[in-house]
């Protein structure tokens, strides 16, 4: 199984919640790990959370739209400001040198300017990227799934039916 780390901001979410489900649908219900602080324990920092979550993931993909980065009401850069993971994620996967890729989406055809992203993401730059500007461009990402494998999906990773009638179909 191929499990997927998907960085996003929350201006992303119906596109990254497409990839989601057709990743989840190709390979597994647990197959993608999209949220950092769903479940961060309160005891460790969020870095470590991350950290964590990354060592299990065979990828990392990048979603950058139209409010991905850029500088705040206060002069700090939007991509480090406390209330988001994206910073930490980003750096993170930099470091543990996990194959990762930029996707592009929304109406975004090239990365920001460098002035706009802090130092320690500009690793970004040496990326693959990849501009996801209609379906047809996601259907050469991720094909979408058949009808069996939605059927598959639906049956057994959601439990549809019992143990007991599994075994029948």
């Amino acid at each position: 199984m191929s499990r997927l780390y998907l960085c996003y901001r929350d201006q992303d979410s119906p596109i990254a919640n497409v990839i989601i489900d057709r990743w989840r649908v190709r390979h597994g219900q647990h197959s993608v790990v999209n949220d950092a602080l769903y479940d961060k324990p309160d005891e460790i920092s969020l870095g470590m959370h991350i950290e964590t979550k990354m060592l299990h993931v065979d990828a990392v993909w990048i979603l950058i739209g139209r409010q991905w980065s850029g500088i705040d009401e206060y002069g700090r850069y939007r991509l480090s400001t406390a209330d988001i993971p994206i910073f930490q994620e980003i750096s993170q996967a930099l470091k543990l040198n996990l194959p990762i890729a930029v996707l592009l989406v929304n109406g975004i055809e090239g990365l920001p300017p460098p002035e706009e992203v802090p130092e320690e993401l500009q690793g970004i730059y040496d990326l693959p990227l990849y501009v996801i500007d209609s379906p047809q461009a996601l259907d050469r990402l991720i094909s979408p799934p058949t009808l069996w494998q939605r059927f598959k999906y639906l049956l057994f990773e959601n439990n549809v039916f019992t143990t007991s009638r599994r075994r029948w179909l």
